[in-house]
């Protein structure tokens, strides 16, 4: 018995130091996968996956979703999933990874990324995501195989290429690390692909861009089924001083900017529309940095921001007044026209109005009304936040 116990063992150990790190499960055999993508670049991009796996006997199934945003300097988890080698006959289990971006010009689209490696191989696949905006979905799939246009999906929708497929590989059963970091380089010099309403031969006839990726010669001629509308420009507002500080802008958000750029930057509002404590109404959001906003928006463009800290981001004129005295505040914007104490004599509110679109600044402005700059103090603490009311 002790015999066969050992060469039991012996056997089992020869079966995993057969394995390395990097291979895929043998057939029938199934491991976690975990995707870490890295943004090493300069700009920040949006990640999609999708994934594919066996449903026994009926076939199988896509499960799309996206975006996971990743900033420059950091990673993000992409959720992990169950890969399984199908064998003789069966697709193995593989996610598709897809990118978008903003370039240095201000264009908006997808992006090849590569070369591949031995983990994240090069595709030449397509698959369906909604732009710049948080969507999950499952498609069912006989034969496994890709739509080649977004039939049957919600208006919005568009064809997007894939960059790279990953097939996992072996995890902690043999001791190894499980995770696998993608890392991705965009910069200055990047260029955007404008996504619109595709054939399938559009992803490999999509223009190079500077990251080295030259397409595949094409399977038919280009064809445009229906030509996407010129992707959302960064407006230019001309500067609007109140003392030594531009208001056309705050915390990285112009005058005029788009809800859908707001987005693609901060990721979707952590809530639903709803009034703050001092009744300004807005979509929250949270910034890479820990900084808490509030946007409204008119027509879908950005017509208010306002910006809650409780110390100096020092980036911005505007943010290093946070928890500054009014002093400070005075010394760099002038007199305010209005000072109120809203609540208590610990609170107050300092306003700054200014001209705007051909109207005249309020001589008494109400804090947070429109074309108005408010900062408020409390004792002890400083400035709490700033709202531009454009």
């Amino acid at each position: 018995m002790n015999r066969l116990r050992i060469l039991s063992l012996t056997t089992l150990m020869l079966m995993l130091a057969s394995r390395l790190p990097g291979q895929t499960p043998a057939n029938g055999e199934d491991w976690d996968g975990q995707i870490v993508a890295c943004n090493d670049g300069t700009i920040t991009f949006n990640v999609a996956q999708a994934y594919l796996y066996s449903k026994s006997f009926s076939g199988y199934q896509w499960q799309a979703s996206g975006w996971f945003k990743v900033a420059p300097g950091k990673c993000q988890e992409i959720p992990s999933r169950h890969y399984h080698n199908g064998g003789w006959g069966s697709k193995d289990s593989y996610t598709l990874l897809a990118f978008e971006f903003y370039d240095s010009t201000g264009t908006w689209g997808g992006v090849r990324i590569s070369p591949g490696d031995n983990v994240f191989h090069a595709s030449n696949q397509q698959f369906c995501v909604k732009p710049l905006e948080a969507f999950e979905y499952a498609r069912d799939s006989p034969q496994g195989d890709l739509p080649r246009v977004c039939d049957g999906a919600q208006t919005g929708y568009q064809m997007i290429p894939a960059s790279f497929e990953y097939t996992g590989r072996l995890g902690t059963a043999l001791g190894y690390d499980w995770r696998n970091e993608l890392h991705i380089k965009l910069g200055p010099n990047d260029r955007a692909i404008p996504l619109g309403k595709q054939t399938s031969s559009d992803a490999q006839s999509a223009v190079a861009n500077p990251n080295h990726n030259p397409p595949p010669p094409p399977v038919a001629p280009r064809i445009v089924v229906s030509p996407a509308p010129a992707p959302p420009q960064r407006p230019h507002p001309a500067p609007i001083m109140v003392g030594k500080a531009d208001v056309s802008h705050l915390a990285g958000l112009l005058l005029g900017d788009s809800r859908e750029y707001v987005s693609y930057i901060l990721g979707p509002p952590t809530a639903d529309y709803a009034e703050d404590s001092s009744a300004f109404g807005g979509y929250p959001y949270t910034r890479d940095d820990g900084l808490s906003m509030r946007v409204n928006y008119r027509n879908n463009l950005v017509e208010s921001v306002k910006v809650y800290s409780k110390g100096s981001r020092g980036t911005d004129p505007l943010l290093d007044l946070l928890g500054k005295s009014e002093a400070a505040a005075v010394a760099m914007l002038g007199p305010p026209k209005t000072r109120e104490s809203l609540w208590n004599i610990d609170d107050t509110d300092l306003v700054w109005s200014f001209p705007l679109g051909g109207r005249p600044a309020d001589r008494q402005p109400n804090p947070q009304a429109i074309q108005t700059l408010t900062l408020h103090f409390k004792k002890g603490v400083g400035c709490q936040y700033v709202a531009v009311q454009w």
